[in-house]
């Protein structure tokens, strides 16, 4: 996945823009985050979801 490499720019262009939100499951939780992000590219958007653990 693109913006899992480096600094995020292996696939990104400079122009590509980020939009998206992580949310806590519950407000004493403080091992998950639900997220979802949109990366608009020029050559489309793509759609990064899950839920990321607190190690």
């Amino acid at each position: 996945m693109d913006s899992l490499l480096g600094n995020g720019q292996e696939y990104c262009g400079l122009d590509d823009t980020i939009s998206g939100k992580g949310v806590k499951q519950g407000i004493a939780d403080t091992a998950l985050i639900k997220f979802s992000f949109q990366i608009q590219t020029d050559t489309g958007l793509i759609q990064h979801s899950g839920t990321a653990t607190k190690l």
